[in-house]
């Protein structure tokens, strides 16, 4: 089974599931399903809690598609996530993608 599948199948067992759901969306992006990796990326970040790990990737993938003031976005609302959590790490990670494009 391809990972695509494997993983939707996943997903239609327990769609609540976060992990499943990112993994989904990079597996997306990496066959050029553009809008269903940043709809899901999109719903991860829009949530109650968001999910850390999909503000990097839904700013790379804004900036892939030349979506510039939204990628700065993502990872200015990213890094504003990662600092009230005290994720340093990922607050790094982020200012650091935002400065480079900020910079480009």
């Amino acid at each position: 089974m391809n990972p695509i599948a494997q993983l939707e199948a996943y997903l239609a067992e327990d769609p609540e599931d976060a992990f499943t759901r990112f993994a989904l969306a990079m597996e997306y992006a990496k066959v050029g399903r553009t809008d269903e990796a940043l709809a899901i990326y999109r719903g991860l970040v829009e949530g109650k809690v968001a999910y850390l790990g999909a503000w990097y990737h839904l700013g790379k993938l804004y900036e892939a598609t030349g979506r510039r003031k939204e990628a700065l976005k993502a990872y200015a609302d990213g890094m504003m996530w990662a600092g009230s959590m005290g994720e340093t790490h990922t607050y790094n990670e982020l200012m650091a993608a935002k400065t480079e494009l900020e910079e480009s």
